[in-house]
């Protein structure tokens, strides 16, 4: 399923005035949900594999345990959109490599459907590594910051 596809459902839904939509196809998942007037994908699941998803603005990080990679883990996008490493152009980026992050902190941006969503770390460490470049496309449970863990 990809993003046009998802974006003719929630035109169809607020068309006509569906609040709840869920379509489970060839081993992908897509459930809708209004809220206040605002669509919020609920889940989203085309990597069955993953674990679940966290809501949007509060990703799962996910732990590693290989010997290299003892303490990191990855933030990893909870929707699909497009990733904005600052609230705007003109803007410095809410984090870079280096920095310390908390959780809470806000990491960046995804835009989906035109909404901006704030994605906050649910962990606290040290960003190793930005997975992913501005204004790039993200897929659900992509890896997109790398963390050593405090």
């Amino acid at each position: 399923m990809n993003i046009k596809e998802i974006e003719k459902i929630i035109e169809l839904m607020n068309d006509n005035a569906i609040v709840e939509f869920t379509l489970e196809k060839e081993g992908e998942k897509l459930s809708l949900k209004k809220a206040g007037g605002v669509m919020i994908p609920q889940e989203v699941s085309m990597y069955p594999a993953y674990s679940g998803m966290a809501q949007a603005g509060s990703p799962k990080a996910e732990a590693i345990d290989s010997q290299d990679e003892v303490g990191i883990e990855y933030i990893s996008s909870p929707i699909v959109g497009t990733f904005y490493s600052s609230p705007s152009p003109e803007s410095d980026v809410y984090v870079k490599e280096g920095d310390k992050v908390e959780t809470g902190k806000v990491v960046c941006i995804i835009e989906a459907m035109k909404v901006m969503n704030e994605i906050k770390s649910d962990i606290t460490g040290t960003i190793v590594e930005i997975l992913v470049e501005n204004g790039a496309p993200v897929e659900f449970g992509q890896k997109i910051f790398k963390i050593k863990k405090k």
